[in-house]
């Protein structure tokens, strides 16, 4: 029997039930029971708050906002799982792609006459490299099936457990309001019933108004069985499950994104280890390619012009193309971004060997 259950008991004679049950059966012994030991604690050594309404309000507008922002996160992470196994399915036809680009490389060598030697010769290499290729984007492809796994059960998992967990509190909190809208009416019974009586001694009907002497106890009876419960919820709420609850979020929230931060690290880790690999079995020098990259990102460098050559190719742009306008025919300078000097180094390239 939990404190969380015993609370979330909306029905009066249900509740009274429920704690008779307690205390007669298994476990009722609060040192053997942590739920029922919570209950005893909150419930019958714990005083009553003064003015219990207003953190009351306070937690339920904090519980409304936290849900909203948490099923928005779930939302965002949803769209990030599904991004995830997209980029998985990609990187799978990329290396179908390179594959089948290989095995064309392959077939052309076979097939081809001596006239074509030196195309045959490079078409060899080519083929070679491609499935250099093709193997890499396989194995990041092998890696990358395992990213949507770890969304699934370290964020989406973990987000669906703290949308419950606030459902939950929301709960309680709905079912005080439903204890204090029975204590009220109870209340308003036995007013109206003493408000009867008095109106029967003023008339000089004592008989009538010893009559309902029965009643008017029964009804103070359920009213105060009303306020007891609505006050045992209500120290309950405040003193045990609003700070069990929360501390329970807190450590949830540590270890999932923790977990999932170990994960990503070992993975990056293995990621690097397959390019440098990759760089390896291609014989080409990782700073050396850093060093190219940046200069194609900047537009200071070209990797795409049509006739260059050379295992790591990159061809210096003229300074009298990187001031040309557009208007004279000639491809403007990049701009400074990455993707727009990426298009820019590109565009400048192939102007110049155009015009080559």
């Amino acid at each position: 029997m939990t404190l969380h259950k015993f609370l979330s008991t909306r029905d009066g004679t249900e509740f009274e039930q429920l704690k008779k049950a307690v205390n007669q059966g298994v476990g009722a012994i609060p040192a053997s029971n942590p739920g029922l030991q919570r209950w005893f604690t909150a419930l019958r050594n714990l005083p009553m708050v003064k003015d219990s309404e207003g953190p009351c309000r306070e937690l339920t507008a904090y519980i409304a906002e936290t849900e909203v922002k948490l099923v928005s996160c779930l939302a965002a992470v949803t769209r990030y799982f599904d991004a995830t196994k997209a980029l998985s399915e990609s990187l799978r036809a990329v290396r179908d792609s390179f594959f089948d680009y290989h095995a064309t490389c392959n077939s052309s060598v076979s097939t081809m006459s001596d006239l074509l030697s030196g195309t045959r010769r490079n078409t060899g290499v080519i083929g070679d490299n491609v499935k250099r290729v093709a193997d890499v984007f396989s194995s990041v492809y092998d890696l990358s099936v395992f990213s949507p796994n770890e969304i699934q059960i370290f964020l989406l998992d973990g987000l669906v457990s703290e949308v419950h967990r606030t459902r939950g509190l929301k709960a309680l909190l709905e079912v005080r309001e439903s204890a204090m809208k029975d204590y009220s009416a109870a209340w308003m019974a036995q007013d109206k019933l003493n408000f009867t009586a008095k109106a029967y001694r003023e008339k000089g009907n004592n008989e009538k108004a010893a009559a309902l002497g029965p009643k008017i106890a029964e009804a103070n009876l359920t009213m105060q069985s009303m306020k007891d419960r609505l006050d045992d919820i209500t120290k309950g709420l405040l003193f045990v499950e609003t700070d069990r609850l929360s501390r329970i979020r807190s450590e949830r929230l540590i270890a999932m994104a923790g977990q999932f931060a170990a994960l990503c690290i070992a993975s990056g880790v293995r990621t690097q280890e397959l390019w440098t690999g990759f760089l390896g079995a291609m014989r080409l020098n990782q700073e050396d390619m850093v060093r190219d990259a940046q200069a194609t990102l900047t537009g200071m460098s070209s990797m795409h012009s049509l006739d260059a050559t050379g295992s790591a190719i990159a061809l210096p742009v003229p300074t009298v193309v990187l001031e040309g306008t557009s208007d004279s025919g000639v491809a403007p300078a990049p701009s400074t971004s990455a993707a727009g000097a990426y298009g820019g180094a590109a565009a400048v390239a192939y102007t110049a060997d155009s015009a080559a």
